[in-house]
Parts: structure tokens; C-alpha cells; sequence
């Protein structure tokens, strides 16, 4: 399976570059992804406290501000990667200063997915709603950087989306050996506390944010 997989991703990037010549968003789909990899040499060390996020594109963005917000105001030393699936996403936001490095996404092959982990080395891995990506949950799992930390649910009805966020500070993790958290049995469950044991008294979330 793996093997198609990767045949798909390959053939699907060869079909589409003729696309490149009449969309201009294609062509800076393609185009952006050229210099990720220097970008993150160039701002990231693997051997710091990296937390990665990644996001589809400007709306999922919005739902992971107030999380990144919040955590790189409690933990100093903490280094905050966001990947970008969707042009709109990334070329929209390239004034939001709070993240330490912020890059297309390089698509989705063995190669690419094992040399950014290597270089990122996150500690932790969040992927806001549905954009994930077999390869690289296949190299996250040998970093051991695949745990559950929060939860994001989205229900849309009557045009208007609802967003939920629940993330675990300091839970009792024990409780989790009880059941099937999401229904995903091959994935840890982790807390903030587990990943930097500082005091997250003042780390609160907003309740409503427009997206």
C-alpha cells in the first residue's frame, strides 16, 4: 500500500505542473515548496523544544493563533513550526510574528517526510482538523513525537461553524488507559505538563474568535 501510495503522490505532482501555466496559485503551490527545507535549516535547531503545527490553509490557521499564543507565552524557550498545505494559508499570514518558522508543507513522500523530521525533531505534533498526511505520521511515529495532547471538534450548521477546543494542562492520564480516546489505539496521550513542567494557571483560551 505504501508503495502506491507513494506512486500516486509522484504521478498526481507530474499531472499537475501543467497547471502551473493557467493558475497562478498552483504555481505558487509548487513553487513555495522549493525553499522550505533551507528556510527551516536556516530557523530551526533539532535539538530545540519544537512544537509543530500543521494547517490546511488561513481558516484552520485561525483555530491554532490562540494555542500557539498561549503556549509560547507561558513556555520561554519553546519554538513554534507551522506548515501550510494551501497557498492562502501561508501568503496570508506572513506578517503573524509569533511562530518561529512558518513554511509550505513539502509534499507528502517518504524522502521529504523523513528529512523533516530529521530537521524539525518536534516534540510534539499538531494537526488542526483533517489535513494529515501518511508519511509524515509514518516518521513522527519512529520519533516517537505522536501524542495526543488536545482536541479540536468543528460542526457546521446553518452556514455557521462551531468550533470546540479542549487541550490537557495537568489531567490525571491514567483515566485515558480506561478507554479508546477518539478511537485512535496506536497513539500516546501526553499533557503540557508532561512536555515543559511549568505553571499554567494564567493560560486561558478565547471564547470566541472569528474565522
Amino acid at each position: 500500500m505504501k508503495f502506491f501510495y507513494e506512486i500516486f503522490i509522484r504521478v498526481a505532482y507530474l499531472l499537475s505542473q501543467p497547471l502551473r501555466i493557467l493558475s497562478p496559485k498552483t504555481n505558487l503551490f509548487f513553487k513555495g515548496r522549493k525553499n522550505s527545507f533551507k528556510i527551516l535549516k536556516e530557523e530551526i535547531n533539532s535539538s530545540n523544544k519544537n512544537i509543530w503545527f500543521h494547517v490546511s490553509s488561513l481558516g484552520e490557521f485561525e483555530i491554532a493563533k490562540p494555542i500557539i499564543e498561549s503556549l509560547k507565552s507561558e513556555i520561554d524557550d519553546l519554538k513554534v513550526v507551522v506548515t501550510f498545505f494551501s497557498p492562502s494559508g501561508l501568503e496570508n499570514s506572513r506578517n503573524y510574528k509569533v511562530t518561529d518558522s512558518m513554511v509550505y508543507l513539502p509534499l507528502d513522500t517518504a524522502l521529504n517526510a523523513r528529512k523533516f523530521i530529521q530537521i524539525v525533531n518536534p516534540k510534539v505534533a499538531v494537526f488542526i482538523k483533517n489535513d494529515i498526511w501518511s508519511n509524515y505520521l509514518t516518521y513522527l511515529k519512529k520519533n516517537n513525537s505522536i501524542n495526543k495532547v488536545a482536541a479540536i471538534g468543528v460542526r457546521v450548521k446553518k452556514w455557521i461553524a462551531y468550533h470546540g477546543f479542549a487541550i490537557n494542562i495537568n489531567n490525571n492520564l491514567d483515566q485515558y488507559k480506561k478507554i479508546i480516546p477518539c478511537g485512535i489505539s496506536n497513539k500516546g496521550i501526553t499533557n503540557l505538563i508532561k512536555i515543559k513542567t511549568v505553571s499554567y494557571t494564567h493560560l486561558t483560551l478565547p471564547t470566541n474568535r472569528e474565522v
